[in-house]
């Protein structure tokens, strides 16, 4: 399966912009996302992902077409993983076709360390979906995130 990961450059902003509306649209079915009164989900994090070195945004693309994004972040507090799956997004042409997970499976051997991947659990589809690309993996945990009772994460070691 041909996929990549490509960093988004401050000139692809605008994509990663457009592609955010959609994911979060996706996410308001789970989460208490407010749509703004200019019609836009707002995603607070975003201009930190051209800004900050620890934080690394990337399109996903299959077979030369643009598929998704996931934005990954690296510890620079005391937390008990060194990198986390922040974001991760695929338009629903490209669900249930593996693409998903071998892409989430390349962001996860970018770097070696702890990694933590967050969920609602009442998405059931990413329920299914993290937990197929986790049980690749030898070691990992999947525990309640604290003060968040309908979210949960998994922690794993890759490398």
């Amino acid at each position: 399966m041909s996929i990549e990961l490509k960093a988004v450059l401050a000139e692809k902003r605008v994509i990663l912009e457009q592609l955010m509306q959609l994911c979060l649209h996706d996410y308001s079915e789970f989460d208490p996302f407010e749509i703004g009164p200019e019609g836009r989900f707002r995603y607070r994090w975003l201009d930190a992902y051209f800004v900050e070195s620890e934080r690394h945004p990337f399109f996903i693309y299959w077979q030369d077409r643009l598929a998704g994004f996931v934005l990954l972040r690296e510890s620079n507090e005391n937390q008990d993983w060194d990198f986390q799956i922040a974001e991760f997004f695929v338009l629903r042409r490209y669900r249930r076709e593996a693409i998903g997970k071998a892409a989430a499976t390349k962001a996860l051997s970018l770097f070696a360390g702890w990694w933590e991947i967050c969920f609602d659990n009442h998405n059931l589809p990413a329920v299914a979906f993290w937990e197929s690309v986790v049980s690749q993996y030898g070691k990992f945990e999947k525990e309640p995130i604290t003060g968040e009772p309908h979210r949960s994460r998994y922690l794993l070691k890759i490398g």
